[in-house]
């Protein structure tokens, strides 16, 4: 980070300058019959601004260090449930660190917006569950700050331990599930 020091009486004082604030890294994914796994913050090839933030493959620009504190999934809201049962209840989300060391791991349903399939909406079952309606009880909180260092790869593999088979016929892109990572971020100033 930046260093400006400031003469006093006292002697000189050496500060740090950064920029530091509130920041939302996300990504999508499209979960398309037969997928066995897929990735999240793989690669913003192809996708839109609403589909990612993502700027470069696996990583964050060099110079900025994002301290996760929330993590949570949204699906898309016409993903229906009979579809969002299957993605939730039947994977599993892996942090990996620089390609392939795997630091953690837990059921998708943990990590879901909704804290879980508690029903629909309204009376229809192809109306949306309370799935990804984000809340501030409707996260995951870790239990202290999962670090992204610019520069060094990570991806949150979301894995099936069977091909995945879908109730309904919708393109993928309407099976689309977000992946949010929140927190701080922090980037050092530079100077003009």
């Amino acid at each position: 980070m930046a260093d400006v020091n400031v003469k006093a009486n006292g002697g000189t004082k050496t500060y740090k300058l950064e920029d530091v604030r509130p920041y939302w890294l996300y990504d999508t994914v499209e979960v398309t019959n037969g997928d066995t796994e897929d990735y999240f913050f793989q690669s913003p090839e192809g996708k839109t601004t609403i589909e990612t933030n993502l700027k470069q493959f696996s990583t964050i620009q060099i110079g900025w260090v994002f301290d996760v504190t929330r993590m949570r999934l949204v699906p898309r809201p016409s993903l229906s449930v009979a579809d969002a049962q299957v993605i939730f209840e039947n994977s599993l989300i892996t942090y990996l660190k620089e390609g392939d060391i795997e630091i953690f791991s837990f059921p998708s349903l943990l990590l879901n917006a909704g804290a879980g399939i508690t029903g629909t909406t309204t009376v229809g079952i192809t109306s949306m569950v309370n799935l990804g309606w984000p809340t501030l009880s409707a996260v995951m909180k870790l239990p202290f700050p999962l670090t992204l260092t610019g520069g060094k790869t990570f991806v949150f593999r979301m894995k099936w331990d069977a091909a995945v088979a879908y109730a309904t016929t919708t393109p993928g892109y309407y099976n689309s599930i977000w992946m949010i990572l929140e927190g701080i971020l922090r980037r050092e100033v530079v100077g003009a």
